[in-house]
């Protein structure tokens, strides 16, 4: 970094798709709203930092976001289906926005003996957020 702030770029190619993809992943991780791509702010934000970035319309990142969590999915199931252990689940569920969800995870040791945990079901639970309002959105079996 020279000493006005400014740092000296060195040799990068840039990859639209990987850009879109990342973009898509911090909108999952961070729970932003889809809108965000129209917002002028951060299109100026986005273009200031990469100028042949092309922003992507919401409904092409809905599609691409939709595309991540098929190729998780899978993942998740070829997992689960290579496991030799037992595996025990827990359930906690979060109130962000005044609306629940449900998250059932999966523990398990795996050949190296590591603790692993991988979410086997995400679901939203409408009010009321009582016992047996639970247990009708929980998959069977998941009754603690």
């Amino acid at each position: 970094m020279t000493g006005d702030g400014k740092k000296k770029l060195e040799a990068h190619t840039f990859n639209q798709n990987f850009a879109k993809r990342d973009l898509a992943c911090t909108i999952i991780m961070h729970e932003y709203p889809l809108s965000m791509v129209e917002h002028a702010g951060f299109k100026r934000f986005a273009l200031a930092l990469q100028p042949l970035f092309q922003m992507v319309p919401r409904n092409t990142l809905k599609a691409d976001i939709f595309r991540i969590y098929d190729g998780e999915r899978l993942k998740a199931i070829k997992t689960i289906d290579k496991i030799q252990s037992r595996v025990a689940t827990d359930m906690w569920t979060s109130s962000n926005k005044k609306r629940r969800f449900m998250v059932i995870i999966g523990h398990y040791v795996d050949d190296s003996w590591k603790l692993q945990s991988i979410i086997l079901r995400f679901i939203y639970v409408p009010c009321p957020h009582t016992v047996e309002g639970i247990q009708e959105y929980s998959p069977v079996g998941a009754h603690c």
